[in-house]
């Protein structure tokens, strides 16, 4: 019986079929090209009756013969190789019923004399002396006479039960794989930003509009990292590709959208899972249950026959696909933050502690910046031997003062003595602060002056033009000078601004009567007095907690007032009047969030939210806004909570929970620490991404 299908369709995404009977042909093209490789799959449709019955087939390729690789236990595949000529094609297979066992032992004995030749032939090529040739030849000759008789009982073993043939057109058209012009079918789904060692994902999802007809093929995304590929996803709306191993640096992201005719896909990926299932389960276990070594390696010949079929069904896989649509991100994956667990900011620059160990940054022309020179600094840079043991930061406007292992040093300008070494020249690195008691409480620190609580009582020493110091007299000190304060009090916390002071005691808490006296300036009504002035000596002030900066200070008791400067509507009552008594700051919190305190500004912080109001010249509210407010406007939302916040002259920084220190506001010489010197920032962004200054990779 013989049966001749002529296929002389030009649609390449139908599938050829000859009639079935005990057998069904299929080709995954109904036309080729040039170059394509031909794909036949030949499926048995009926059994033998006879258990110890199986099917043999053998094929032809334009009357030649061509390899049939068994690939399931009712499956065929035959794969040529790449098209040269022009068709028709046409492809033959014929069906042979034969006896299992007889042939398995004939099968056998030939894969063993095939073995048994190429041991000869080895020998042959190493050997010198002509008898021993002459008897290896001999020995060959006799190894394939022996396998052309078993061929040929094989053959007589086999009937033949059914031929069939299949002829399809090949044309001139050269294959093509070219990116073809379309709407944009994939898009980057980014969320930055990325951060070194942290697991965070990139997807890139389908966009099945883009893609006409995306119902008759099967998609394939692959995306590249700086051209290497790293993920691959087949028929699926997304996928992701995980961050976590990535080292700090920039990257080229290139995503790739190939389609594969659905219909040629699935009969590809049936075969390939046939294949594989053959290659890796079935045959093992039989080569594994083989008991007789010859046997064994006729499995392995078998297993190695499906290995080299499903490497060539693949290589026809890839070959199908087109590269319908290709676009590329550039990401950059930042260095871990440093997270500060203290902040201090002024007017130029800023300082903050992480584990113990000093950073500073911004303009640095007294020396500010504690490291050795008066260049500015861009990003956080640690301060010259304070690496580990600092515990608080303050920062004047143009010095600074911390403690490290409870001594106290100060660095910068110097003009008025604010270091307190004695001295009235500036100094580049840390100095110790001269004659100080045990230290026992925090620093504080105003434009030109500085504070401490000791166990001996409050220092302060540097200008005292307003009588800042508290000495009562107007005469600035460069040593620390003991403040007038009354005797004998445990005091909380200590808190200044531009040209006045505050030591308070909020009560109840230390074991006694709450209390506070402010002294020095009075201009704004800070000191709580009415016609502004100076005070040198302190005076008494309301009970609670302190906040001072530039010339308002902020108490909270049961909820947070202030008094003082208004000039830029800071307090957020919608106006701008300065007052000596305190006014309540309801906020968008109604008095009972985190309350910020700036030169010019104030801000309420409440999780991951912040609303601030004054000072919003160059984004100085950080709420993409150019402009003052007399009311509480709010900030972008922040990634996570937002665990500190410090704000200055016009500027600000928020530590978010273990995430980056942000910045927004004014930069004046890089107090915003974002790598530039002068490009401010209108909403908060990333403070320390070492890419500002790297453009390589770790």
């Amino acid at each position: 019986m013989k049966k001749v299908i002529y296929i002389l369709s030009l649609i390449v995404s139908s599938i050829a079929f000859a009639a079935p009977d005990f057998i069904e042909i299929r080709s995954i093209k109904s036309s080729y090209q040039i170059g394509d490789r031909p794909v036949y799959l030949i499926t048995q449709m009926l059994k033998p009756n006879d258990v110890n019955t199986e099917v043999f087939i053998e094929a032809k390729l334009q009357g030649v013969p061509i390899k049939v690789v068994k690939i399931s236990e009712s499956q065929w595949g035959v794969v040529s190789s790449s098209l040269a000529n022009l068709g028709p094609l046409t492809f033959e297979a014929k069906v042979y019923l034969q006896n299992k066992n007889s042939a398995l032992s004939k099968k056998i004995a030939v894969e063993k004399n095939l073995r048994e030749v190429e041991d000869l032939l080895q020998a042959k090529r190493k050997a010198k002396d002509p008898q021993r040739i002459a008897i290896l030849e001999s020995a060959i000759s006799e190894k394939n006479q022996e396998s052309v008789l078993l061929e040929e009982q094989l053959a007589k073993g086999r009937t033949l039960i059914e031929t069939q043939s299949m002829v399809i057109p090949v044309s001139s058209m050269l294959k093509k794989n070219t990116t073809l012009v379309n709407p944009a079918a994939l898009v980057f789904n980014v969320n930055e930003p990325y951060v070194e060692g942290r697991n965070k994902f990139l997807s890139v999802s389908v966009n099945q509009n883009g893609v006409p007809e995306i119902g008759s093929f099967k998609t394939e995304v692959v995306v590249k990292i700086d051209g290497v590929e790293k993920v691959k996803g087949r028929n699926q709306s997304y996928v992701y590709l995980d961050f976590s191993a990535l080292q700090r640096g920039t990257y080229s992201f290139t995503a790739e959208l190939f389609l594969r005719d659905k219909f040629v896909a699935d009969i590809l990926e049936e075969a390939i899972g046939s294949a594989s299932i053959t290659r890796l389960n079935t045959l093992p276990q039989l080569r594994n249950e083989a008991i007789s070594n010859d046997l064994k390696l006729y499995y392995d010949k078998e297993i190695e026959d499906v290995t080299l079929i499903s490497q060539a069904l693949d290589s026809v896989f890839e070959d199908i696909k087109i590269n319908f649509y290709s676009t590329s991100k550039s990401i950059a994956v930042l260095a871990p933050p440093l997270v500060f667990s203290t902040l201090a900011a002024n007017t130029n620059h800023s300082c903050g502690i992480v584990s113990g160990k000093l950073y500073c940054w911004g303009k640095n022309e007294h020396g500010e910046l504690g490291v050795g020179d008066n260049l500015p600094r861009l990003i956080p840079t640690e301060v010259n031997g304070m690496s580990s043991g600092v515990t608080e930061v303050q920062v004047g406007l143009n010095h600074t003062c911390a403690i490290k292992s409870n001594t106290l040093y100060c660095w910068g300008d110097n003009t008025f003595g604010q270091l307190g070494n004695g001295l009235n020249s500036s100094t580049y690195l840390p100095v110790q602060v001269s004659g100080l008691p045990t230290l026992y409480g925090s620093i504080s620190l105003g434009s030109h002056h500085s504070c401490v609580i000791t166990s001996g009582g409050t220092y302060c020493w540097g200008r005292n033009s307003h009588g800042q110091l508290g000495i009562g007299s107007l005469t600035d000190s460069n040593i620390p000078v003991l403040v007038l304060t009354p005797s004998l009090v445990t005091w909380g916390g200590l808190t200044s601004g531009d040209s006045f002071t505050c030591a308070f005691r909020p009560g109840g808490g230390l074991g006694g009567p709450g209390f506070a006296y402010c002294w020095g300036s009075n201009e704004y009504g800070q000191l709580g007095l009415s016609g502004g002035g100076t005070y040198s000596t302190p005076v008494n002030s309301d009970v609670g907690t302190y906040k001072a900066k530039g010339d308002t200070i902020c108490i909270y008791s049961l909820h947070w007032s202030c008094r003082g400067n208004n000039s830029y509507g800071q307090f957020g009552l919608g106006l701008t009047n300065s007052t000596h008594v305190f006014v309540y700051i309801p906020g968008p919190y109604e008095g009972y969030g985190n309350l910020v305190l700036g030169k010019n500004s104030i801000c309420y912080t409440n999780y991951s939210q912040a609303y601030c109001a004054g000072k919003g010249v160059d984004g100085g509210l950080g709420n993409n806004g150019n402009s003052n407010s007399s009311v509480f406007v709010a900030q972008p939302y922040y990634p996570n909570s937002i665990s500190r916040m410090e704000i200055g002259d016009g500027y600000g920084l928020a530590q978010v929970t273990d995430d980056y220190l942000m910045s927004w506001g004014a930069n004046r010489g890089g107090n915003l620490g974002n790598g530039t010197s002068d490009v401010h920032n209108l909403t908060p962004k990333p403070v320390n991404a070492p890419l500002t200054l790297h453009s390589f990779k770790y």
